[in-house]
């Protein structure tokens, strides 16, 4: 049997001690911009997609979870965000439980639909930390 040189050794140490954390979570969704460049993240389906985007929540300002009255994972759901003026900002569709956002400073109005049922919200964002919001069917 062959032994493995000790170079190519250490350098797969490196390499593997360099992976970053998201990618050893699973694939991360690609980011998605609104008509107004809002950037968005949406999915959740599966373990290994769940975990990279909630690895990258930190990134977001307002991160949405979805779910069933009984603790159930959905998706497909219309998120719409209007501005100040009644202007979408974002109108979209969920493609996992989680729906994240880059919004801008302002006051905002929240409207999700599943299955043609409407859940509203006000949202003030601030220049400095988040918004969590847990929508249940």
């Amino acid at each position: 049997m062959k032994r493995m040189p000790r170079q190519l050794i250490q350098t797969a140490l490196v390499v593997s001690l360099a992976t970053p954390v998201t990618v050893l979570a699973g694939p991360l969704p690609d980011v998605q911009h609104s008509a107004q460049g809002i950037a968005y993240l949406s999915g959740g389906i599966g373990d290994d997609e769940a975990s990279a985007i909630r690895a990258a929540a930190g990134d977001y300002n307002v991160r949405l979870l979805m779910t069933g009255k009984q603790g159930q994972y959905l998706a497909n759901a219309t998120v719409q965000v209007l501005d100040a003026k009644g202007k979408p900002v974002v109108d979209a569709v969920a493609d996992g439980p989680y729906f994240y956002m880059k919004l801008k400073p302002g006051r905002y109005q929240l409207v999700v639909t599943l299955d043609e049922r409407p859940q509203q919200r006000m949202l003030q964002v601030g220049k400095q930390g988040s918004r969590n919001l847990h929508l249940t069917w």
